[in-house]
């Protein structure tokens, strides 16, 4: 299951992208994915481990009320 980084994108909640990083951890360990799957895999979660970074930054940014 890759990710496509523009769906990747669209997702602004942070719960439902650990939800999302823990779901491929899982499925890496699945003895049928060959080494291209389990890298295409990793990306993935490189690319949510990125989007959670990009998005808590701008929850620290953002100007309190």
């Amino acid at each position: 299951m890759k990710l496509d980084l523009y769906r990747l994108e669209l997702i602004s909640n942070i719960h439902e992208l650990m939800e999302l990083k823990e779901r491929l951890k899982n499925d890496v360990l699945d003895p049928k994915l060959n080494w291209r799957e389990r890298m295409e895999l990793y990306q993935s979660i490189q690319g949510i481990n990125c989007r959670i970074e990009n998005l808590n930054n701008r929850l620290e940014n953002r100007p309190s009320a």
